[in-house]
């Protein structure tokens, strides 16, 4: 049976516009969660090991563990779980145990409670390889808990308030308010000790910590200057004599920007005995980065207009490259967007710099992950609505468009894994699934098998399935989809709104609101409380805003509809569409000779005039008109779950 299947689906594929979840040739997708859906506390990625919380079958929430071959649930109950956090083969993250959140470890082996039980932990804790710590609300007051591997101790006592925890290797830093002052302390486990002065406030902004040594901008003389504690004792860094900020520090080195007025700025490097002026002082600078013994930062002269990449390689500074925004810079390596032509992302290997992914105007880069070798970003387009992201993936000679726009992946919280991608998505049942995209790197390039769709490498019923979703909407390309689960602020006039219907209505014809979406809670919706008013007037509207369909033809228009009107001799109800948003077309119109009186929603799909056809900026709207003082008082409309739908010239 499955050889006949998978032959029927692999012919069927063909006729296909698009396949689902398009991916480059030799790239795999693998589901990694096995709830309902995950939740959205984030996702931790250590090592081999990915950590996450999802929605199980029981409607309790868990922790969950891939550790580079199979997926485990580390939290047991159904208990609330939240936050976690992946380190060095160890887990931590928060459970909600007789109404406090706690405190759970896993080693590796086994889990267990770290924290007392008595009191509230707070979400914002650190983990670092074998240790832990955190905020505790401990007769009303934050106290700073330290789990070292072994057991777990109190570090605070006083009743001040804290905040701005770090963690690394033993060493603790914190915030403290004492008597009206912000000041900084620093625990090894043991001992506390408070290193700044004690004379000014200390921002949270630029604390830093590494090997026990400690970087923090304090208010002196009106102005934020740098102070760093190498272990043994506090001195300022910077002169006094400008204001400090974009603090850096990595190994015992410290990079900051100071303010010499008029959109001008020198860069200073400490090199751990003295301090360096790297920038002329002349430019504005911007986007500084420090790693090991080299720095990186941008700068603009306004006088001559030029924008340019400075790199220091510890002995002296030089332009590397047109200068741009949002740098990144590790093991020798940078990746900046450029400001000026040609506009795009720009990689830098140490020796030459190169264009390696070319954008326009509308287009908007976000990098989210840069390790040196590899980058990882989502491209966000401004000129279409809903406006979408598309991944790309940078493996240091190539770059590689992961999947289609209208694949639903989560790009704020994509990140690289071993040699591919973590990739939250929505299944087709429109619910948060986690997945791995996988480049193959030894031995022949995996190609899933002729057939299969759904990317599980298995061509069974499922892949039929999307077959015949395809077929029944002629082998179509979405071209967008707005589910109403967000507000995509759309113009409203009339009584047109955005938000849940309260399932009200019909007073004098017809049938009430709906107490809800088609999907999900939210609706647009005339009067969403109850029925429209009688008053003559209109055409009132709710407009979209522009979607592009160039390359697109024979366009189709769905969506849910829930409506309840008297006839077009009383009240006009319509659907239309524009090209340039003056001159529009209805699509469809309500009858003249009976009212509508929907009980439930239905599923409405419209085939679009040529004017849709590659129409670059196309807008939908729904309206309503009252036309006659004698018409009756109905629910109205109520759309949900729009959908846009073409064939790919």
């Amino acid at each position: 049976m499955y050889r006949s299947l998978g032959l029927l689906v692999s012919l069927a594929a063909g006729c296909l516009c698009s396949a689902a979840y398009a991916l480059p040739e030799g790239w795999m997708r693998k589901r990694l969660s096995t709830g309902v859906e995950i939740v959205s506390y984030g996702t931790s990625v250590a090592g081999k090991n990915i950590a996450w919380v999802q929605l199980d079958t029981d409607g309790s929430t868990a922790v969950m563990l891939y550790d580079g071959q199979t997926t485990r649930r580390m939290s047991e109950g159904q208990r609330a779980c939240r936050q976690p956090q992946a380190a060095a083969g160890n887990v931590a993250w928060q459970e909600y145990i007789s109404g406090k959140w706690q405190m759970m470890f896993f080693d590796g082996q086994s889990t267990r409670q770290i924290s007392s039980g008595q009191d509230d932990a707070d979400s914002s804790f650190q983990l670092s390889g074998g240790q832990a710590a955190w905020f505790e609300s401990i007769g009303g007051r934050y106290q700073v808990v330290f789990f070292d591997g072994q057991a777990t101790r109190q570090i605070t006592t006083s009743e001040n308030g804290r905040g701005w925890l770090q963690l690394q290797e033993g060493y603790i830093v914190w915030r403290e308010n004492v008597s009206g002052k912000y000041e900084i302390f620093l625990s090894d486990g043991q001992a506390t000790r408070q290193v700044s002065s004690g004379q000014n406030n200390c921002e949270s902004d630029g604390l830093q910590l590494s090997d026990g040594r400690v970087v923090w901008r304090e208010y002196i003389n009106n102005k934020y200057q740098v102070m760093f504690f190498d272990g043994q004792s506090t001195r300022q860094l910077s002169s006094g004599a400008n204001g400090c900020e974009y603090v850096q520090f990595a190994d015992g080195k410290v990079l900051w920007r100071e303010d010499l007025g008029g959109n001008r700025h020198q860069v200073m490097f400490f090199d751990g005995q003295s301090n360096r002026q790297l920038s002329d002082g002349l430019t504005f600078c911007s986007g500084l980065v420090l790693s090991a013994d080299s720095a990186m930062w941008n700068e603009y002269d306004a006088e001559t207009r030029v924008r340019r990449t400075m790199f220091f390689d510890g002995q002296s500074a030089r332009a590397i490259g047109p200068g741009g925004s949002e740098l990144w810079f590790a093991d020798g390596k940078a990746l900046w967007t450029n400001y000026d032509s040609p506009k795009g992302l720009t990689f830098w290997d140490g020796m030459e710099t190169r264009l390696i992914f070319p954008a326009d105007s509308n287009s908007n880069i976000q990098v989210r992950q840069f390790d040196g070798l590899r980058a990882l970003w989502a491209l966000y387009r401004n000129d279409t609505f809903p406006p979408f992201f598309v991944t790309y993936y940078f493996d240091g000679v190539d770059t590689w468009r992961l999947g289609q726009y209208d694949d639903f992946v989560d790009t704020f919280q994509i990140a690289l894994y071993q040699n591919g991608v973590i990739w939250p998505q929505l299944d087709e049942d429109y619910r948060w699934q986690l997945y791995f995209v996988e480049r193959a790197t030894q031995g022949p390039v995996i190609v899933p098998p002729p057939g299969d769709l759904t990317g599980d490498n298995v061509v069974d019923m499922a892949d039929l399935s999307v077959i015949t979703q395809h077929w029944l909407s002629r082998g179509s390309t979405r071209v967008a989809q707005v589910t109403l689960d967000f507000d995509p602020g759309w113009s409203v006039t009339g009584q047109w709104a955005y938000g849940p219907p309260a399932g009200r209505g019909g007073a004098e014809g017809g049938n009430p609101d709906p107490d809800k979406g088609y999907t999900g809670t939210k609706v647009y919706g005339v009067n969403l409380l109850g029925d429209y008013a009688r008053t003559l007037g209109g055409p009132w509207y709710v407009t979209s805003q522009p979607f592009d369909c160039q390359a697109v033809r024979d366009m189709r228009l769905s969506f849910a509809r829930w409506l309840n009107c008297d006839s077009s001799e009383y009240i006009r109800c319509t659907v239309q569409i524009s090209c340039d948003g003056n001159t529009w077309k209805t699509v469809w119109e309500n009858p003249a000779e009976e009212a509508i009186c929907d009980s439930g929603w239905q599923p409405t799909s419209i085939g679009l005039p040529s004017l849709a056809d590659n129409c670059p900026a196309l807008q939908l709207r729904w309206g309503y008109e009252v036309l006659s003082p004698r018409v009756l008082a109905y629910s109205g409309w109520n759309v949900d779950d729009i959908e846009l739908v073409g064939c790919a010239e």
